[in-house]
């Protein structure tokens, strides 16, 4: 994808005189950013509104605490007691659940204990995490920013054609740095073109 730093040119006096008498475009990317922003805003409260009632629900079914950490699947909880994950062979697992079972002091018998509690409740977890929808609305959530993400990217990639829309775009990308730091390394180029554009009409 091109990027407003390698791009973006300084605006010539045709520009400004065709973006002073016409609309600027700017503006409906502005717009399209401010509906995908509240979309992505709408997608976020309705995740963390089942995310809460799914972690009521699990706390009515009782939590299962292995190694200060709340597990609520047999692979989360096979990745906290160490005998599975990423990079982990999966071959090797029996194995490492008998060292961890032959090892001193309580770790067998705090293994076993949170494994069975588990294996009894994980059923129960699955059905609140299903009810709840919290994954559906996890995945809609991620598309949701993605896009608003996009939409973002098209309006600090343009080249307005009005000061007052060169105003704008500088409001735009001073929230988006505000979220994400990267975009100050194209800030000076945007802030550049936009100062051209806003002092054209004085030259």
């Amino acid at each position: 994808m091109a990027t407003a730093q390698n791009t973006r040119t300084a605006p010539t006096q045709a520009s400004r005189r065709q973006g002073q008498a016409g609309a600027d475009p700017i503006f409906g990317a502005i717009a399209a950013l401010d509906r995908a922003t509240t979309k992505a805003e709408t997608a976020e409260a309705a995740y963390e509104k089942a995310q809460k009632a799914y972690d009521a629900a699990c706390r009515k079914i009782g939590l299962v605490k292995y190694r200060g950490e709340y597990v609520r699947s047999i692979g989360r909880f096979e990745v906290v007691a160490g005998v599975a994950g990423i990079g982990m062979p999966v071959f090797g697992k029996e194995a490492r659940i008998e060292r961890l079972l032959e090892s001193p002091g309580r770790a067998r018998s705090d293994y076993l204990r949170a494994r069975a509690q588990l294996e009894e409740r994980v059923g129960a977890f699955e059905e609140a995490e299903r009810d709840s929808r919290v994954k559906t609305l996890e995945k809609a959530l991620s598309r949701a920013w993605s896009a608003q993400w996009e939409a973002e990217r098209a309006v600090i990639e343009m080249e307005p054609t009005t000061g007052a829309g060169a105003m704008a775009q500088l409001r735009v990308l001073a929230t988006a740095i505000e979220g994400n730091p990267d975009y100050s390394f194209e800030a000076p180029d945007v802030i550049r073109f936009a100062l051209a554009l806003i002092e054209a009409p004085a030259r």
